[in-house]
């Protein structure tokens, strides 16, 4: 009888240990709420969505890594250094110098020949990803286990690119671990490879956490890699989960159910502020919250450039970023972000609000007594602002001029072929920076080759292709961005709206956040 009492004293003190145990390992992971809606692959070759970029930068490894700050040189990564050579004006040989001891989450070494691998399967796939690689790389080839020799051709350009080093730190020229892939299905081979399904559920990188699962539209889990090279996190792992409601979000941070609720509306800050058991965290990103009006559609009153420049004459700016968002965004004075070369001297051509002037473009086009408009936006907050008081915004605005808007606000996947059809003539949306050059920017919003995001390849004025051109080669590249800015708001295919501002709360039992950019927050940094 006693030695029964004794196991079961026992199998008690077992569980409270487990018990103990099992809340102590959930205390040290981080959970984020977050909006993780624009999800659709965690395959580098095969999507590049702005959440994707936060578990990328997280998970795989490039050759140089973006730094905090834009203005800061690249930090080198998988590779140590690089030296250019043989440049023509047609090509330039690019030698990179690798990282030597590094090895992958699953122990398999890092060598030259799993950025031949990497980078070819993005190259094969010839999905969005693909699109500045292909334009760029003849050749890709493992000279020995840590040397790299690329050639880089000029694209479209006069001359080969003098920053390839920064295309490298690219989301889609992440390196993954050739062995474990292939023993999952991966090839170089678009028709061939089958890992797609498996990246989605893990993944095959060198970074410091480890994909361990993806429930769409509801949970990204995320754990430690005790191998990291560079030394392991502090924290046990990362879940980021769906949480639409940025009210509801900072309630589950102020009940410690959540430690980080990412991208709140403005309007939540002094909340935060004000609560002893949060920090409020914010940086300038670099996206940008635009409205696209698309010349494409010839029976459109946007085919006409006055109307597309009435249009933006008639929006109240400043109501959006003073009122709306709360002084939290920018508002640059076209596609290239404040902070990033050239947005500066571009301001002088930055749209303001002249509703007379508005209305007299539209009496000039031969719509004085207006017209309907409809505007597609995604469901999803756009820079923590919801679609639907934008909507009302951009409706009561274009109203004074006589244009009736008819928002239709739809889920974002639903948008987003909508959209990438070419269905659409205007609609609102989001674009997130991959990299800190201006070309990333001038060359997606305007050079068909790229990915000419207003869909107006048509009837692009080869002017301002031109203009996009001077912004990469010129040797003033801050005065060609000027110039750009200026050929490009005049033909007013694109109205930038603001340049928001991350609000994140910070339960203050979290430490070593640190903003990001593009990446948004460095989940490495982070202890508890």
């Amino acid at each position: 009888m006693k030695n029964i009492r004794f196991r079961l004293v026992l199998c008690l003190l077992l569980v409270i240990v487990l018990g103990a145990s099992l809340a102590q390992a959930q205390d040290n992971t981080i959970i984020v709420a977050t909006n993780i809606t624009d999800l659709a692959s965690f395959d580098p070759a095969q999507n590049g969505s702005s959440t994707n970029l936060s578990v990328f930068y997280t998970v795989y490894e490039r050759l140089y890594e973006l730094p905090n700050d834009p203005t800061q040189p690249l930090i080198p990564n998988l590779a140590v250094s690089h030296e250019v050579t043989d440049v023509t004006e047609d090509s330039a040989v690019w030698t990179f110098q690798l990282r030597e001891g590094v090895t992958f989450a699953s122990g398999n070494p890092f060598t030259a020949e799993d950025v031949v691998f990497s980078w070819t399967r993005v190259a094969n796939f010839q999905n969005e990803p693909a699109q500045t690689f292909n334009l760029f790389v003849e050749s890709v080839e493992a000279v020995d286990d840590l040397t790299l020799r690329v050639v880089v051709i000029r694209g479209p350009f006069p001359a080969p690119i003098s920053f390839f080093d920064v295309l490298t730190a690219l989301p889609s020229f992440s390196i993954l671990d050739s062995q474990l892939l292939m023993e999952n299905g991966g090839t170089t081979d678009a028709e061939t490879d089958t890992a797609g399904e498996w990246l989605n559920q893990n993944s095959a990188g060198s970074g410091p956490f480890i994909l361990t699962g993806w429930t769409p539209e509801a949970e990204v889990t995320l754990i430690r890699n005790d191998n990291y090279w560079n030394g392991a996190p502090a924290i046990d792992g990362v879940t980021l989960r769906q949480v639409n409601d940025s009210t509801t979000a900072l309630q589950l941070v102020e009940r410690g159910e959540v430690d980080i609720a990412q991208n709140l509306d403005k309007d939540l800050a002094p909340q935060i502020e004000a609560n002893p058991d949060l920090t409020l965290q914010s940086g300038q990103g670099l996206q940008i919250i635009y409205l696209a009006l698309s010349p494409g559609f010839p029976d459109s009153p946007l085919a006409d450039a006055r109307v597309r420049r009435a249009i933006m004459l008639a929006v109240d700016y400043d109501g959006i970023v003073s009122g709306l968002l709360g002084g939290f965004a920018a508002r640059p004075a076209g596609v290239v972000p404040v902070g990033i070369l050239g947005a500066a001297e571009a301001d002088q051509y930055r749209y303001t609000r002249d509703v007379e002037a508005a209305r007299a473009l539209l009496e000039e086009a031969g719509f004085a007594d207006g017209f309907e408009l409809t505007i597609n936006m995604p469901s999803s907050p756009l820079g923590g602002l919801s679609p639907e008081i934008l909507a009302a915004k951009l409706v009561a605005d274009l109203d004074e001029i006589g244009i009736t808007v008819n928002p239709v606000i739809e889920a974002d996947s639903v948008f987003r072929e909508g959209r990438n059809a070419g269905e659409y003539q205007a609609w609102v949306t989001r674009f997130s920076a991959d990299f800190f050059d201006p070309s990333n920017w001038t060359a997606l919003f305007t050079i068909p080759r790229f990915f000419n995001i207003a869909y107006y390849a048509k009837v692009l004025d080869e002017g301002l292709q031109a203009a996009a051109v001077e912004t990469i080669v010129a040797e003033d590249r801050a005065a060609a961005v000027a110039e750009y800015t200026r050929l490009l708001n005049e033909f007013a295919a694109y109205s930038v709206l603001y340049q928001p501002q991350t609000v994140d709360a910070v339960s203050a039992a979290v430490s070593g956040y640190q903003f990001h950019p593009v990446a948004l927050i460095r989940y490495a940094a982070l202890s508890k």
